[in-house]
């Protein structure tokens, strides 16, 4: 939580502070991580031994994350004179992140009449966040041995496995667009929406990276 402002600043300063959600929360931070060496296969057999040849050494990694994403901010200059919760029914989808008053965003988020205007609505809401989706990053590795002292490592690591799709959901061009005036929620050709409380399809994070490492210790 913040109180760094005020929702009416000079000449009509409010008396007090505006205590708000910060726009740095993240309400819920979880991330998992594992290490799991392969079972090894030990026997004087020759054929055993060709299979532990080729099994053995093995090591398995991950990393999952998943985290609340950040609280987006109000439309500003506008009044808000619905009832309606700013969180659209059933909850925001690409085509209406924020409630648009069914179709019809100028029908509630109206314009201050003039600039003697005072307003109440506060900067960040808890309940109006960027989109999320959780990111699990895989790593596989064999060990080579040679001596007890040397042996060479070969490792493949997948960045977002799942490649997952992570939308920019900041205000502006390339994210939720929070102008009432822009209009209700259109389909464009491309298969996206524009308008009024609409998410930009502008991929926030890395699509799925592979990397190939070999590496000698000694």
């Amino acid at each position: 939580m913040q109180a760094t402002g005020y929702i009416n600043g000079w000449p009509y300063q409010d008396p007090n502070l505006l205590y708000e959600i910060s726009p740095a929360d993240r309400t819920h931070v979880f991330t998992l991580s594992g290490v799991y060496n392969l079972p090894s296969i030990k026997s004087d057999s020759g054929g055993m031994r060709i299979l532990g040849a080729v099994v053995n050494h093995w090591v398995i990694s991950n990393v999952l994350s998943a985290e609340t994403g950040f609280p987006l901010q109000l439309p500003g200059g506008y009044q808000y004179i619905s009832g309606h919760s700013w969180t659209p029914t059933g909850g925001p989808t690409m085509s209406q992140w924020i409630y648009n008053c069914n179709g019809d965003p100028t029908s509630c988020w109206v314009p201050f009449p003039n600039n003697f205007s005072l307003g109440y609505l506060p900067t960040y809401i808890s309940t109006l966040r960027q989109p999320q989706v959780p990111n699990l990053d895989v790593s596989v590795e064999r060990n080579f041995p040679f001596t007890e002292s040397m042996h060479l490592q070969f490792r493949a690591d997948a960045f977002n496995i799942t490649n997952s799709v992570l939308f920019n959901g900041g205000a502006g061009s390339n994210g939720f667009d929070n102008n009432p005036f822009d209009g209700p929620p259109v389909k464009t050709p491309q298969g996206y929406y524009t308008g009024f409380g609409t998410i930009a399809p502008f991929q926030n994070n890395f699509f799925r990276i592979l990397q190939l490492s070999l590496k000698f210790f000694f």
